[in-house]
């Protein structure tokens, strides 16, 4: 569990929509009213976020219920893996322009962006934002456990019965959804080469042994920068993927536009 998105070193800044410019809270009037969390009523009790549907960059708008983990005979929600750590693989864009890495806008504030729940307004991070947007169906809303929505991070002993809790959240979700961030040329070049290596060993192993070919997918330089490159991100340095993708169902990567099974990486 990450301790938050905001550094207090930084100014708190809101990016309402793409291309705009930052909001700082503090100079900003007439905000919208920042979304209550109901508390739990018990210790095996969590939240689940209904994503709403939607389509592109428009507003991400969704709904919170509260469930018991001990009620659960059929898992019917997704977990989410993710970091909260800022990075280029973000889809961040300010006043047209993308922001790439520090230095910029980032060394001075903390960005984070609006989502809408009954009409209230949560703020997460651009990482989280660019997953939503990925995620969500176009025609059809989706339910998911994720930290930053899930748990009042303002409060802080939910927050430490949460965490007790997480192994049993992730276990019993249908599946984990893993979001690496935006796809870039390494992770497209690496992603391609995985995906032909598993469709080889699949195609071998399928035969007799004494008849299999011992198929090998070589990696030219290019490809071998692509894959140190792609295994660098930020969201397999998190100690907590260990325990979130091991103890998962099924658990399916997500980068930018690709989805692939966890297996193939």
């Amino acid at each position: 569990m990450a301790a938050g998105i905001s550094a207090p070193s930084r100014l708190p800044a809101v990016l309402e929509f793409d291309n705009y410019e930052l909001l700082s809270r503090q100079e900003t009037e007439n905000l919208p009213e920042d979304y209550k969390y109901e508390a739990l009523p018990d210790s095996h009790s969590f939240r689940i976020f209904e994503l709403l549907p939607g389509v592109g960059t428009s507003e991400l708008c969704g709904q919170i219920s509260i469930e018991n983990l001990d009620e659960i005979e059929t898992p019917y929600y997704r977990a989410l893996s993710y970091t909260w750590m800022e990075s280029k693989y973000d889809n961040l864009i300010i006043a047209g322009q993308k922001v790439i890495e520090f230095p910029g806008p980032r060394e001075v504030y903390s960005i984070q962006h609006p989502t809408w729940i009954n009409g209230c307004r949560l703020l997460i991070s651009t990482n989280l934002r660019d997953a939503l947007r990925r995620l969500r169906d176009s025609n059809h809303s989706a339910k998911f456990w994720i930290d930053a929505i899930c748990i009042n991070q303002q409060d802080l002993d939910e927050r430490a019965n949460q965490v007790l809790l997480i192994p049993r959240i992730y276990h019993s979700a249908m599946s984990v959804w893993f979001w690496l961030g935006e796809a870039d040329d390494a992770s497209r070049i690496t992603l391609k080469w995985m995906i032909a290596l598993s469709e080889a060993f699949s195609q071998s192993t399928s035969k007799p042994p004494e008849s299999r070919p011992g198929a090998v997918l070589e990696l030219n330089p290019g490809e071998v920068k692509s894959l140190v490159s792609f295994l660098q991100r930020p969201v397999f340095q998190r100690i907590w993927i260990v325990q979130e993708l091991a103890i998962a169902r099924e658990v399916i990567a997500y980068c930018g536009g690709w989805s692939v099974p966890f297996r193939i990486i």
